[in-house]
């Protein structure tokens, strides 16, 4: 490819132009610098996202929390010099020293962007497809605030994103904007980095539908730039779109050439996700006419970016001027939480046997309309789950609903749920759908934990004890397979008061995501006495308590009930002068304490044995190397939820059988 060292130089009187390069320039020297990266969304993308902070977001970098603030979200997660750079020459806290160490070990610059480790970073993203879905979350917490009247409607913040080809082949971006387009979301703009270009090559050999006309069907207002290089036409069409207002959100078709200015690269998959190398970084400065030193900013962009936060900064407070009240959600003051959890205990009939998703539906009927501050929503199993609550649904028609329909559609539902807690991280939000799905949306599940939010995502049907829908619907690797997630606690209630404890954990963490299991079938009434031993260990003892047992048995669940007739049939044929029960419904707490703490549940030097309707897989670490694990390490079966738990291993003779046997042979 030809090439003039000077055929791309911005005119000297053009400082978007010259701004623009400034941001190119950086993104390939911080690329050059770590010897690994992106540079080539940068190179293409820079006009559309200068332009977009210059002349159209609000934002304000002495408070990045502001909670006015338009949201920015780079879906595209791989660009991440993209953002950086800005932030930096925006004046966020990025310093010239942070982009030298991008993608370095303990710096604030990483490879994807990390919410909690960069100032002005509004989400974690790079797995594709995840930021458009959390940018959804956003507008539809935007849009309540509005409902509920904190704030104007010409305040409401906007979300804006910038995605890629991979973001729009991923499964999730289509869930998220199909419901996007459902609820009209005018405040949501999409930016698409149109290049053609995917890793492998061009997106001919995989990827050839119209965009367009996809968003179109999804109810989305549809735009096209043909010259993503020219910041004039980007900003005459934002200009146009954001003057216009249309109930809907709007999906920006951008077109760009990935690499820009590249020789012999540009507009190939050669540049998306190597360095450039020095000479090749040489060729394209001569080329926009720039020095060679590294990291180069010119005195009057640096000018430029202070005097356009000054504007922005003046913008966020006259919109701040305008709230009748703080624009933030109302929450309820914690003394407030604790009269009322003691409301919802009382609430229950003492010896009522209750499927624990039965006792969560009623939990949440009191909850909700007392915590202002929560919104709930279900994968379109609501009745089933144990969310079909009296609330006001959020609808295009109404935005001050705070219970959210989020259809057959649970990836998108987990990320939803992760942008909503992220737009104000005041609000409570839970989200359900049967515990076998949950394999669906462990991708937004994994970036909560990565992200180390509070969200709840409530899985029900835990068991093969589902019955009749059979092997596909009955969950065997799901529990142990969301504990391996590293800071996302899993919880599953043995009863109504277990249930309750599980509902106020999660009501009162302000770090880490909760998975709340919960049973189809009911479960007997295990009592309230030792409630207080699960918050601090995440089990409690509910028989043989008092004094050193002969045998521990440790369950989850509706396996606790089970374990008590069990340990009650094994006094009495083994003569056993005591073996105690112990509920676990938070594995991952009680392994988190030291071995000391963990005796005073499980005493060491004592024959353990574990009960979960599950794979067996990390339950050693429970009762050690010489203990026993019962569990199901195969798929299930169709059928009457007891004959399926008892064809599996899971009934209290099978159990009672296992367990002498591994005893008398162990005598």
């Amino acid at each position: 490819m030809s090439w003039q060292p000077m055929d791309l130089a911005p005119k000297s009187d053009d400082l978007d132009a010259l701004a623009i390069t400034t941001v190119r320039m950086l993104a390939v020297d911080g690329v050059e610098s770590a010897n690994a990266g992106h540079p080539g969304l940068p190179l293409g993308a820079a006009p559309m996202a200068w332009t977009l902070f210059r002349y159209f977001l609000r934002f304000n970098p002495s408070d990045a929390r502001d909670p006015l603030r338009d949201r920015f979200v780079l879906s595209a997660g791989h660009g991440s010099m993209l953002l950086y750079s800005l932030l930096y020459l925006f004046g966020y806290s990025v310093s010239v020293d942070d982009l030298k160490r991008f993608r370095q070990l303990g710096s604030i610059t990483p490879g994807h962007p990390e919410f909690g480790v960069t100032d002005g970073v509004e989400t974690s993203t790079g797995p594709l497809g995840q930021g458009i879905a959390n940018a959804c979350g956003m507008a539809i917490a935007a849009q309540m605030l509005h409902g509920q009247g904190a704030i104007a409607r010409e305040d409401v913040p906007r979300i804006f994103a910038i995605c890629s080809d991979g973001d729009l082949m991923e499964g999730i971006s289509n869930e998220a904007s199909s419901l996007a387009g459902h609820l009209g979301l005018d405040n949501l703009f999409v930016l698409y980095d149109n290049n053609s270009i995917s890793i492998d090559g061009s997106t001919e050999l995989a990827f050839t539908e119209s965009r367009i006309d996809r968003y179109r069907a999804l109810g989305w207002r549809c735009v096209e730039i043909q010259d993503g290089n020219s910041h004039e036409e980007i900003r005459r069409v934002l200009d146009e779109v954001l003057s216009e207002h249309v109930a809907m959100p709007t999906f920006i078709s951008v077109r760009t050439v990935i690499g820009y200015g590249v020789p012999g690269r540009e507009g190939t998959e050669k540049v998306h996700g190597s360095p450039l190398g020095p000479e090749l970084t040489s060729q394209l400065k001569q080329r926009f006419g720039w020095p060679s030193d590294t990291f180069y900013v010119p005195d009057a962009v640096h000018e430029l970016c202070k005097e356009i936060v000054e504007g922005k900064q003046a913008e966020l407070s006259e919109a701040r001027g305008r709230c009748k009240k703080e624009p933030r959600f109302d929450t309820l003051v914690p003394s407030c939480i604790d009269s009322l959890f003691q409301q919802i205990s009382s609430s229950f009939e003492p010896g009522k046997a209750l499927a624990t998703r039965v006792s969560s539906e009623k939990i949440l009927s009191q909850l909700v309309p007392a915590i202002p501050n929560m919104v709930v929503g279900t994968a379109d199993l609501a009745e089933s789950t144990g969310l079909a609550i009296k609330m006001e649904e959020f609808s295009k028609s109404d935005r001050s609903g705070r219970f959210v329909h989020f259809g057959v559609r649970e990836h998108a539902m987990g990320a939803i749920l992760n942008g909503l807690h992220l737009f104000d991280q005041r609000l409570v939000v839970a989200g359900s759908t049967f515990l076998v799905f949950s394999d669906y949306m462990r991708g937004a599940v994994r970036l909560s934990a990565l992200m180390r939010i509070p969200v709840i995502f409530v899985f029900t049907h835990d068991s093969v004890g589902v019955g009749e829908d059979g092997p596909t619907h009955e969950p065997i690797e799901q529990l142990n397979s969301l504990r391996l997630i590293p800071h996302l606690e899993v919880y599953r209630p043995a009863d109504s008061h277990e249930t309750v404890v599980g509902w106020r954990l999660a009501i009162d963490r302000e770090v880490d995501p909760l998975a709340l299991i919960f049973s189809r079938q009911a479960l007997a009434d295990l009592g309230p006495d030792n409630l207080d031993q699960i918050v601090t260990y995440g089990a409690r003892v509910v028989a043989g308590g008092v004094g050193k047992p002969d045998l521990v048995i440790v369950a989850s669940g509706s396996e606790v009930a089970l374990a008590k007739e069990v340990g009650a049939r094994l006094e009495a044929d083994l003569g056993l002068s005591k073996v105690r029960v112990v509920s676990m419904p938070s594995r991952d707490r009680f392994l988190s304490k030291s071995p000391s703490e963990r005796q005073e549940i499980v005493p060491s030097n004592t024959k353990v044995v574990s009960v979960e309707a599950g794979t067996t897989m990390g339950w050693l670490e429970v009762v050690g190397p010489q203990g026993l694990t019962i569990g199901i390490d195969e798929f299930g079966h169709s059928g009457k939820g007891p004959a399926v738990m008892a064809e599996m291993g899971i009934s209290t003779e099978k159990v009672a059988t296992r367990i002498k046997d591994w005893i008398l042979q162990d005598s």
